[in-house]
């Protein structure tokens, strides 16, 4: 399961675990103050650099059945989502955003 641990001082972490309880005790174990812990719903994450703090978050809707899908990327940079998002294809981006976030895999 995929999770987004936010904490207070404004950082965040997406977080692949088994269960609720064990990102829980990740986000614990950092030593930082909890702010929330989200699951979201219907997502895809895809690390084509997992050691990258650059996240995006990208809304895709598919052309022909109009349903749109959630997608969480780790990218190197701006232009390398670009060129993924050039082979996403019969997919139209609707929603793109980018933020500063790690990502860790218990």
């Amino acid at each position: 399961m995929i999770f987004i641990i936010n904490y207070k001082d404004q950082s965040s972490t997406l977080l692949s675990a088994t269960t609720w309880s064990d990102a829980a005790a990740y986000a614990e174990g950092t030593g930082k103050v909890i702010s929330s812990i989200n699951e979201p719903n219907n997502s895809v994450l895809v690390l084509n650099s997992p050691l990258s703090d650059n996240f995006y978050q990208l809304t895709l809707v598919n052309k022909t059945t109009g349903v749109g899908s959630l997608y969480f990327l780790f990218e190197e940079n701006f232009q390398s989502l670009s060129s993924w998002i050039a082979l996403q294809t019969n997919f139209e981006v609707t929603n793109i955003s980018y933020l500063q976030r790690n990502y860790v895999a218990i």
